[in-house]
């Protein structure tokens, strides 16, 4: 089986990919490359347009060659990530340098891995396939939290309402009132806990996190809403199977004295990503500032 039949499914699932190459030959290489893998490509040679054709073009991945005239990859890579509009989406570097120091240098600006030339087909598309993969996971979550956001806004009328919503949902959901006692759990909370125990107990007698990860959470209700930010969590179940969860925390739309607990299963991103850390690069800068915010969820 050729390595590019090997990501044909994976390539048609993923999406879309932008090339920004200046050599016309090898621009074409692996557009040629891709595209039979089954991922929808975008490309150019002109690195001035580039940001235009990442903005109109939407790509979940950008490929992006480092030696080119006028706007170098460097640059070119600091501009995207200092946008808004682009500055989440991941950037390989494609480069002949094989210095330490210029790799790093792509880590530290927000690259999230490099392929140097040759190219080796096997190794690009492998890199690629998990990449993208990482990236719409993230855009999956990004939609389903602002889908919640609109719904819980929407809900008015009866607590009926909101549990009926709350346990459709597939984000595992909490709610506590103005004591801080647990009054609702939802079917779909992947902490697995036991209704008939957790129910009227403190919220922090109950949830299995350490004091640290409960403290965090402490300081964040405390926060206005708007200057609330998701707090990264651990846990381990009984069979011993870890997850990597994130939970935010909203003020319940009834009533703002009670909040509501979301907490998202991130633990599929998080092994993608520990995966690519133990690639030649990852672990190359695997205790560099980049390194450490890329693998962090």
């Amino acid at each position: 089986m050729t390595s590019q039949k090997r990501y044909v499914n994976a390539g048609k699932k993923m999406g879309t990919i932008l090339i920004i190459d200046d050599e016309t030959k090898h621009l074409s290489l692996l557009c040629d490359l891709l595209t039979e893998a089954g991922y929808k490509v975008l490309s150019t040679s002109d690195s001035h347009k580039a940001i235009n054709r990442v903005k109109k073009g939407h790509p979940q991945l950008i490929l992006l060659d480092i030696l080119m005239p006028n706007l170098d990859g460097f640059e070119l890579c600091q501009q995207l990530k200092s946008d808004p509009e682009t500055q989440d989406i991941p950037i390989i570097f494609i480069t002949g340098l094989t210095e330490t120091q210029e790799q790093v240098k792509g880590f530290e600006l927000g690259a999230v891995d490099y392929i140097t030339k040759p190219i080796q087909c096997e190794e690009l598309l492998a890199r690629v396939a998990s990449h993208i993969q990482i990236r719409q996971l993230q855009q999956q979550l990004q939609e389903r939290n602002h889908q919640l956001e609109e719904q819980a806004a929407e809900l008015s009328k009866t607590h009926k309402d909101l549990l009926s919503i709350l346990n459709q949902l597939e984000v595992g959901t909490l709610i506590t009132n103005a004591d801080g006692r647990i009054i609702f759990i939802s079917e779909s909370c992947v902490l697995n806990l036991n209704q008939n125990k957790a129910l009227s107990q403190k919220w922090e007698d109950v949830l299995p996190f350490d004091t640290n990860e409960k403290e965090q959470l402490q300081k964040m209700m405390m926060k206005p809403v708007v200057k609330r930010t998701p707090v990264s969590l651990t846990w381990q179940n009984q069979t011993g199977q870890h997850y990597w969860l994130k939970c935010d925390i909203r003020d319940d739309p009834r009533e703002p004295k009670q909040h509501i607990f979301y907490f998202y299963d991130q633990s599929e991103i998080y092994q993608l990503r520990q995966q690519l850390s133990q690639t030649h690069y990852g672990q190359m800068v695997g205790n560099s500032e980049a390194m450490l915010q890329m693998c962090d969820i």
